[in-house]
């Protein structure tokens, strides 16, 4: 529910005026016909019943084709308060949750505390350390870091957005000992990452500390059907973003200029299969040589059928170049790829 104040809150500003509707209006004469229909109103997908402070149903209704509802009403449907300053003829909505004349945000630095955190299985777990930054009823909110470390004595910190002393908003946590990192929104404490978000992680934490560029993220965001390809028109879609001139060799030398391009491999070899649960989702992690025994690490969000020592044509989108150390005591080197299609043949 209140993911809807923001835009409730908008509209309310200019149309949902029933419940101040004289005093709001008393400088202006206007005769109108007023439309009662039969408006129904829903919250989330429940049915509610608008009334007005003394508990007496208000009805919406329609002017000239523009829906009146009962400021009051949807304001307290919203956990919003709301108040009506007859001198200056204001409606005045806030949330709980905002700073007031009597209540202001304070700036705090290293203030020992205790935060719930989880991974979108419903499970909340306690972590204690100290927060720099800024806090609200006692309670970290709004811009902050939160410092802390793992029962192994490895420091780690959460940085970004913060509300009701739970991270809320796009944070990223970060572990320097393991060259670690999370990236995306917390609700309510919950780590919820979307596709980009999912993908950025997974990349920095398995990959040699590579950082998704702007480009590739901006693909991504765009084409989220093709990544991976479920449907044949997905698959269509993704064949059309190849660059057919695109090599190994070419995106090795310059990876800058071909972060938007698709790369199809059509004979590769897959050495090692590794399907991973990762924050309540599945993905595949497979490495892959093509007939000129260049290697590739493909990050495929799902399952496959691929196997170890299995024969695969793919297509996906070169992010960067990254290494590994063999068994001859060199190292290897290695083209990430984000999987968009991943079949046998």
């Amino acid at each position: 529910m209140k993911e809807l104040k923001g835009f409730i809150s908008g509209v309310i500003a200019t149309a949902l005026v029933l419940a101040f509707i004289v005093p709001a209006y008393a400088a202006y004469q206007k005769q109108a016909t007023l439309n009662y229909n039969d408006i129904k109103i829903k919250v989330d997908g429940e049915m509610m019943t608008p009334t007005d402070a003394t508990g007496a149903v208000v009805q919406p209704f329609i002017i000239d084709g523009t829906t009146y509802l009962p400021v009051r009403a949807i304001a307290n449907a919203l956990d919003l308060s709301v108040n009506w300053d007859g001198e200056t003829k204001t409606i005045d909505l806030m949330s709980e949750d905002q700073p007031t004349e009597d209540n202001q945000l304070t700036e705090v630095e290293n203030m020992e505390m205790t935060v719930s955190t989880g991974y979108g299985d419903g499970i909340l777990f306690e972590r204690t350390g100290t927060y720099t930054g800024t806090l609200l009823n006692g309670l970290a909110h709004g811009k902050g870091r939160f410092d802390s470390q793992n029962p192994e004595g490895h420091p780690w910190y959460y940085e970004g957005d913060f509300k009701n002393g739970l991270f809320n908003g796009y944070l990223v946590f970060c572990s320097p000992d393991f060259e670690y990192k999370e990236i995306g929104t917390h609700v309510d404490g919950v780590y919820t990452p979307s596709k980009t978000d999912f993908l950025q992680s997974i990349c920095y934490n398995y990959s040699s500390a590579c950082n998704l560029q702007t480009e590739s993220l901006t693909l991504i965001d765009k084409n989220q059907n093709i990544f991976p390809c479920i449907t044949e028109e997905d698959k269509t879609t993704a064949m059309s973003l190849v660059d057919s001139e695109l090599t190994y060799s070419s995106f090795a030398k310059n990876p800058s200029a071909h972060l938007q391009n698709l790369h199809h491999v059509q004979h590769a070899s897959a050495k090692q299969v590794f399907e991973q649960a990762y924050y309540g989702q599945t993905y595949t992690m497979i490495i892959a040589t093509d007939e000129n025994w260049n290697v590739y690490k493909i990050f495929y969000l799902g399952s496959t059928e691929v196997n170890d020592g299995d024969k695969i044509s793919f297509a996906g989108l070169p992010v960067a170049n990254s290494y590994y150390d063999n068994l001859d005591g060199g190292t290897t080197d290695v083209v990430l790829v984000i999987g968009s299609i991943v079949d046998l043949v």
